[in-house]
């Protein structure tokens, strides 16, 4: 805000519009398994989702959709409209990879040069991502509070500076600006290093374990559609780890709440014979 000395931001990527879409592509899945929607209706939402993808260049977007169509080939009782459904996934994945963005396929320059230890390869792709990652296992490292109970909410951004001027000149990249805002000097991390930088690894240890107790309960829960695509409704949810500093992400918390997602799935007089 000019002449306040501090500034405000909406930051949008393509992983809040992918965000969008998950409970989209559950609730479409609903609707066509209790008959709601016809096969066309059914289709046309994969089919916009796709679009939406590569409109966005998303990632994360293009990631959920393989999962989601994963689930749909599990689904199949028929061992023949399993192998149909296969040859047909691996005909337009055949396809459709002749498009994938160029973007797509080198992101992970950066960290391929790193597990193969090739000093002699250029750092391309998402090398801040990656950095971002490593400076937030140096900042537990440094610490054995830090690493069970995380530096706290919202303060990820001013623990990770040191090691993440550590980090870049280690490889010798530029660190780029600082900023001060209303917190003090900070620097914006990336969703999963902000999350076990400020959770710690107890946090971590007890997100895994509500995620594991949301799919069990899903499991052994009469729903309305079948407990496979809730299990790859939570693991499209993890994607979004992989974007812009998981905080402003409201949306991905309220859909971890069992109430969102869960609870309406439930059916609520199991003698009904759903229309399937």
């Amino acid at each position: 805000a000019e002449g306040t000395g501090t500034w405000y931001s909406f930051w949008g990527t393509s992983a809040y519009t992918a965000l969008m879409f998950i409970p989209l592509l559950l609730l479409n899945k609903v609707l066509r398994y209790n008959g709601e929607i016809s096969k066309t209706q059914f289709i046309f939402i994969y089919l916009v989702t796709m679009v939406t993808a590569s409109f966005y260049d998303s990632r994360v977007m293009q990631g959920m959709l393989i999962v989601f169509m994963i689930a749909e080939l599990l689904s199949f009782r028929s061992k023949y409209r399993f192998i149909i459904g296969s040859a047909t996934a691996l005909f337009v994945l055949t396809v459709g990879i002749q498009f994938i963005p160029s973007q797509l396929t080198s992101s992970g320059g950066f960290l391929f040069s790193l597990l193969s230890d090739d000093s002699g390869t250029l750092a391309t792709g998402d090398f801040d991502r990656v950095a971002h990652y490593i400076a937030a296992y140096k900042l537990l490292s440094s610490s054995s509070i830090f690493a069970a109970i995380g530096t706290g909410f919202l303060n990820s951004g001013k623990a990770i500076i040191p090691v993440y001027f550590a980090v870049y000149n280690e490889y010798g990249f530029s660190t780029g600006t600082l900023i001060t805002n209303l917190s003090g000097v900070t620097k914006g991390t990336f969703g999963l290093s902000a999350f076990i930088i400020e959770n710690g690894l107890i946090g971590t240890f007890l997100f895994v374990l509500h995620l594991y107790n949301l799919c069990i309960c899903a499991q052994r829960s009469a729903l309305l559609v079948p407990p496979i695509f809730v299990l790859v409704t939570y693991l499209s949810l993890l994607l979004v780890f992989f974007s812009i500093y998981i905080n402003d992400h409201m949306l991905f918390y309220l859909l971890l709440v069992p109430s969102i997602f869960l609870y309406p799935l439930i059916i609520k007089n199991p003698v009904n014979t759903i229309k399937r």
